[in-house]
């Protein structure tokens, strides 16, 4: 939903699009392509901006983006906003008059910086978000969504005679309300920390080493009572070699393992419900590779190859728990990861004011759910 995301348009300083499978460098779900939003970073941009806007169909949003440096060693960047627009007109009896909310939203995010020595430095981020839309379930059921969104992160990073070695924790929360079937509430909390070291070879070998712990965690839901949770460890590894000036590669692997489980009660009445079913180990390896040749200064030819990995949703192992007359859904725990292969080969000229590509691509899914 991408209304939750804790982020203002006046402090993004740029969006990169990553397209294609790139789970070996941005982790596992990244299979088809990333957006990446940047943001402003107190150290070195001093942003102060209000924004109000109005619109037709009720539009109306106010945000503010504050910059304040405490010293020469601590930043920080503050923002808020709040928007709101009016609901679609009904043209039918249902949904009814008293079920309609206008949509909404409310975000906020502080981000600090603070330089402890020379080489290191300290990043504290913390974000909220609440927001309020329609929904249309299965495309038979209207309701009113309700998103709340938590988050925090620490990363402490340092240059040293091994490179620059980063550390990093944080924790997303989300709690989803659906007004559903007497109210549907989904409760899910995700737990990381890794480190990784960047490092040089030489003039022409850039190397960055990397682990991962990752938790999550949901609560089944409209019938409660249990739990469904993954744990993945990772490993990772990226190498830049600049063969020439005008001849580079980089390769990137990484190898998640995934360990599945469920706890807590089953509906009445379900004569094959075993937790041990969620029992079960998923590893998987990503692959990212590509050689760019640039013969000239506006001459790009690119080939490259990418294996990714989607794994299942907690929604779809089981964190969806529903009963209708005889029938129950439980979720499938024997879900497999859905593999991205892809094979790509560019090429881009660029000309005064404009650049122009083509591209040749082959893309096959397997396990597609």
């Amino acid at each position: 939903v991408w209304s939750t995301i804790p982020v203002q348009l006046d402090e993004i300083r740029q969006i990169e699009v990553v397209k294609g499978p790139n789970s070996a460098l941005f982790g596992f779900n990244a299979v088809s392509g990333v957006v990446n939003i940047i943001t402003f970073n107190p150290k070195f941009d001093n942003r102060n901006v209000a924004t109000v806007r109005l619109g037709d169909h009720g539009q109306k949003s106010a945000s503010l983006v504050a910059t304040h440096k405490f010293g020469s060693a601590v930043s920080a960047r503050f923002s808020v906003g709040a928007e709101e627009r009016d609901e679609w007109a009904r043209s039918g009896v249902l949904p009814t008059a008293s079920t309609l909310h206008d949509p909404q939203r409310l975000a906020t995010a502080l981000d600090v910086v603070a330089q402890l020595a020379p080489k290191t430095e300290l990043r504290v981020e913390g974000s909220w978000s609440n927001i309020q839309e329609d929904s249309v379930a299965g495309g038979f059921s209207y309701a009113t969504m309700k998103m709340i969104t938590g988050s925090g992160k620490a990363t402490l990073t340092s240059d040293t005679p091994w490179g620059q070695i980063q550390a990093q924790a944080y924790q997303n929360q989300l709690t989803a309300k659906y007004g559903l079937a007497g109210g549907i509430r989904w409760e899910n909390t995700i737990n990381v920390v890794s480190l990784q070291d960047l490092f040089k070879i030489g003039a022409a070998h850039t190397i960055r080493l990397g682990g991962e712990y990752r938790h999550n965690t949901l609560n089944t839901a409209p019938i409660g009572g249990a739990d469904v949770s993954y744990d993945v460890w990772s490993a990772s590894a990226m190498w830049n070699w600049a063969i020439t000036d005008k001849l580079t590669t980089t390769t990137a692997v990484r190898l998640d393992k995934l360990q599945l489980d469920r706890s807590g009660s089953f509906p009445a009445r379900i004569p094959l419900a075993n937790n041990n079913l969620w029992n079960r180990d998923v590893s998987e390896p990503s692959v990212n590779f590509t050689a760019a040749w640039r013969p000239t200064d506006f001459d790009t030819f690119r080939a490259s190859y990418a294996r990714g990995v989607q794994a299942p949703s907690l929604i779809e192992l089981g964190g969806v728990q529903l009963a209708s007359g005889p029938v129950f859904l439980l979720g499938n725990p024997k879900l497999e990861p859905t593999i991205v292969v892809n094979y790509e080969a560019a090429y881009d000229r660029q000309l005064k004011g404009a650049k122009l590509g083509v591209r040749l691509f082959i893309q096959d899914w397997s396990n597609l759910k």
